[in-house]
């Protein structure tokens, strides 16, 4: 289930490094809470995103969309509304598992950082 939709340094998933792991995770916890179209979950990434300062641009939440819905993950349907139609997504069980799957990833990498951060704190004791 874990794959690749991203290019360049940091589009790996799984132990890959960047940011683009963290727009995956961040757009299932939002659809988690309700469902969604593109443009309001690129206007909500900034409540959750793990990263603030390097927010993606709107084309990197959309190619995470169209790849998790290929995964079976996100369930996407049009719906009509004042001009063009808007696709809404929505939280399937198997992105319900994928977003436990990222939390309990972040949850390893948090238990690591803080054991990394107290060894350097006694090393390099604030002056």
């Amino acid at each position: 289930m874990v794959g690749e939709y991203g290019t360049g340094r940091g589009g790996h998933r799984g132990g890959g490094r960047g940011v683009v792991r963290y727009v995956e995770a961040s757009v299932l916890l939002l659809l988690a809470e309700r469902p969604a179209h593109g443009y309001e979950l690129n206007e909500r990434l900034r409540e959750v995103f793990p990263v603030p300062e390097q927010l993606p641009d709107v084309s990197t939440i959309y190619r995470a969309l169209a790849y998790l819905e290929a995964q079976g993950a996100v369930h996407s349907t049009w719906t009509a509304g004042d001009g063009a139609g808007r696709k809404v997504h929505e939280l399937t069980e198997v992105g319900r598992d994928l977003l436990s799957f990222w939390a309990a990833r972040f949850q390893e990498e948090q238990t690591g950082l803080v054991r990394f951060l107290e060894h350097f704190e006694r090393l390099m004791p604030p002056s």
